[in-house]
C-alpha cells in the first residue's frame, strides 16, 4: 500500500515536470484561443446589458429591470415566501 502511494506521487510529479518542460512560451493555449473566439459575443451581449433605458432626467441599465423583473414574478409566483418565510430564512439551528 505504501509502494503504490509513492509510486503514484512519483508519477504525478514526473508527469508535472515533464508538461511543464515541453509546454513553449510563444503558443497560444486552449484558453487564449476559446477566449478569442467568444469574444465578439461577450462585447455584444455587455453592450446589450448594460444599455440604458431612458427614464425621467436619468437612465436605468437593462440588467436592473430584468432583475427586478425576475424578483417580482418570483415573489408572486411562490406566493410571497420571501415574505412569509423571512424568520425562518434567518432562525439559527442549535
Amino acid at each position: 500500500m505504501k509502494i503504490r502511494k509513492i509510486l503514484i506521487v512519483l508519477f504525478t510529479s514526473l508527469f508535472t515536470c515533464s508538461c511543464s518542460f515541453f509546454s513553449q512560451e510563444g503558443t497560444v493555449g486552449i484558453d487564449e484561443r476559446i477566449n478569442e473566439a467568444f469574444m465578439p459575443f461577450a462585447l455584444a451581449w455587455e453592450s446589450l446589458i448594460f444599455t440604458e433605458i431612458p427614464f425621467g432626467e436619468a437612465g436605468v441599465p437593462v440588467v436592473l429591470i430584468l432583475l427586478m423583473g425576475g424578483a417580482t414574478f418570483f415573489t408572486f409566483y411562490f406566493r410571497f415566501i420571501n415574505f412569509r418565510h423571512f424568520i425562518t430564512a434567518i432562525q439559527r439551528k442549535v
